[in-house]
């Protein structure tokens, strides 16, 4: 017992434990908030609409979502990577004028896209999908690339600065405040399944332009100010990132789009409520990582290892241990969520279960796919990634057509699983960073 209380002491006692749990704490509280009215509106929509409507809806996300992220060309981390190694090294100067760079080539790189699926939303629907109630869903959301674009570079723009509350605040909670706002509004004044993507919609544009102005007042240099970072350094960021980050988001959402392909639209709403609840502790990770990103930068810019080390040791204990109880919870709490729900949501509870033990491989990993991204190493990450992204791929080929929900959660497990351990050997072997966290089981590096 004694030495359990010396090394509670010791860790609130370490400078970079209590920066990384005093930045996270504050990020988490309005993530979780924001988490909160994220599962409302998901919630409320599927119970209201049905599982066919949900599942409608997550499919147009998850299109909308893929393309704003790929015309973005990865731009939205690479900002948030060129404002942590310049401001706190070079100063403010460093980074006049980025964000009006960067905002002039994702609102045109935004506006091509959103022609191009307004006009595709129909082929998409009929001819890959085979759901012809989707097209209105895709054509309504294509009108949110834009602002979904820039409300990513302008939050990630906040998380360089390492002002987490305010990333937190527009990167989750503001979105879903409108958007519940908006919902409940049109509910009861409409009764259209498209009140879902139209309520969405309206949130994105409002969120943007309240996070927009919030940035101006705070450092107005950052639109009007003369930018000494040249395109090919922010390309040289952001080229390997949006190969990585794309791959990503097809790790983390593709199991809906197949689901959708192979099955119907009801499943793939009954898979995304139960990758919704699995996945509530990504939360925990996005949160630690908000302030560690930056610390990852700083620290490597100074090269100050020893100091990365420490931040992965600490946020890795944060992750684990704040994690994994909730993800219990969450399991324990589910059949009573999906009884809310209704009877078709009730085979989700299986699913769920299997995208949990999936989401523990991925806590266990904390943030050390974060770190390859600030240390420079962009390209070894993509390499990880694709590779776990084409096992994820292959396998949901494979097991969804045979075994359905089901088959779209053990693809995720095994893709996850490659990922964490590519990622732990790489970091060990070549770069000697531990950043796996399991209590009692390895010994870290210090």
């Amino acid at each position: 017992m004694k030495k359990i209380l010396q090394k509670i002491e010791h860790q609130l006692t370490d400078i970079n434990f209590k920066e990384i749990i005093k930045g996270a704490g504050i990020s988490f509280w309005i993530r979780i908030a924001g988490l909160i009215l994220g599962y409302l509106f998901t919630l409320i929509s599927a119970r209201c609409f049905g599982a066919e409507a949900i599942g409608n809806f997550a499919l147009a996300f998850i299109i909308v979502s893929f393309i704003s992220s790929v015309s973005m060309l990865g731009m939205d981390t690479a900002v948030t990577i060129l404002v942590a190694k310049n401001y706190f090294v070079n100063g403010v100067e460093s980074i006049n004028g980025l964000l009006r760079k960067v905002f002039t080539f994702a609102l045109v790189s935004g506006v091509i896209s959103n022609l191009i699926l307004f006009i595709t939303a129909d082929f998409i629907s009929t001819g890959i999908f085979h759901n012809s109630g989707l097209r209105q869903y895709i054509e309504i959301m294509s009108f949110a690339i834009i602002p979904l674009s820039l409300r990513r570079i302008t939050f990630d723009f906040y998380r360089g600065l390492k002002k987490i509350k305010e990333y937190s605040l527009f990167s989750s909670f503001l979105v879903y405040l409108v958007g519940m706002v908006i919902l409940s509004a049109l509910s009861l004044m409409f009764n259209s399944n498209f009140i879902i993507p139209i309520s969405y919609l309206s949130a994105a544009v409002i969120a943007f332009i309240i996070s927009f102005i919030s940035l101006i007042k705070y450092h107005s240099n950052v639109l009007i100010g003369r930018s000494v970072i040249k395109f090919k350094e922010i390309f040289n960021f952001s080229i390997p990132i949006l190969f990585s980050d794309s791959l990503k988001y097809v790790t983390n959402s593709g199991g809906i789009f197949f689901v959708g392909y192979f099955l119907a639209g009801a499943e793939a709403g009954i898979y995304n409520i139960a990758l919704k609840l699995a996945t509530v502790t990504t939360l925990i990770v996005e949160s630690t990582a908000s302030i560690t990103m930056p610390k990852f930068g700083e620290d490597y810019s100074k090269k100050e290892l020893s100091s990365i080390q420490k931040s992965l040791t600490n946020s890795g204990k944060i992750i684990f241990w704040s994690a994994v109880p909730i993800l219990f919870i969450v399991l324990a709490a589910s059949k009573l969520i999906f009884a809310f729900l209704g009877s078709e949501f009730e085979k989700g509870f299986l699913p769920l279960i299997i995208l949990s033990a999936a989401q523990f491989i991925f806590l266990l990993s904390g943030t050390s796919d974060y770190i390859l991204q600030m240390i420079d190493k962009q390209k070894r990450y993509l390499q990880i990634t694709f590779l776990s992204t084409f096992l994820f791929v292959l396998f949901n080929l494979i097991f969804v057509p045979a075994y359905g929900i089901e088959g779209a959660g053990l693809a995720l497990l095994a893709g996850n699983t490659m990922q964490t351990c590519m990622l732990f050997f790489y970091l060990y072997r070549f770069r000697k960073l531990n950043a796996l966290y399991i209590p009692g089981f390895l010994k870290r590096i210090t």
